[in-house]
């Protein structure tokens, strides 16, 4: 029996073809934090987040957090004016545990952001990730509007188009060495 294991990084949303956003620009009028409900089958590393960017208005930033215990794990801000698909990768990988349930987030302070509604009525796997279908209790697709904040907010399975990008073993620094010259 041969077992083919997927080639990390992974992702839940295709690299290679991206998809689109139903509605590429929406906005409530308020900052916003956007997310998606992930869990990984294999313990492994968050090394960033991609994220359909809807506008060059306002800040960005990603967050990463353990959803149990609403603790952020990763923050980074956004440092590109594009738009559509775009990726930040973490100063740092976070150690993530298999089998738990974690949360990809934005925060857009112009309130800026992208959407599919009822996307999230079953769950998404692509290798060792899975975005979780949306559930009585259990929802996908969360938000937290004001202030950055952790997303508790939900309507209608709505996919937000949040990616985390894992590996499951830390990539090699390749941070040249620092020469520091010491006197005799």
């Amino acid at each position: 029996v041969t077992i083919n294991l997927p080639t990390c990084p992974c992702t839940i949303f295709p690299i290679n073809t991206p998809p689109v956003p139903d509605n590429t620009l929406l906005n409530d009028i308020t900052s916003i934090e956007v997310g998606t409900k992930f869990r990984s089958s294999a313990d492994g590393y968050i090394t960033g987040i991609r994220f359909y960017k809807p506008s060059n208005t306002g800040v960005y930033s990603v967050n990463l957090w353990d959803s149990a215990t609403q603790q952020k794990l990763n923050f980074m801000n956004v440092s590109t004016s594009a738009t559509g698909w775009v990726s930040v990768t973490f100063g740092s990988p976070v150690a993530i545990s298999a089998n738990k349930t974690y949360i990809a987030t934005y925060y857009s302070s112009s309130g800026d952001y992208a959407s599919t509604d009822n996307y999230f009525t079953s769950a998404v796997t692509n290798g060792f990730l899975t975005a979780l279908q949306d559930e009585p209790g259990k929802p996908n697709g969360v938000y937290h509007t004001g202030s950055p904040g952790f997303p508790t907010q939900y309507y209608t399975a709505t996919n937000y188009w949040v990616d985390p990008v894992f590996v499951t073993t830390i990539p090699p620094d390749v941070t040249a060495p620092t020469i520091i010259n010491r006197a005799p």
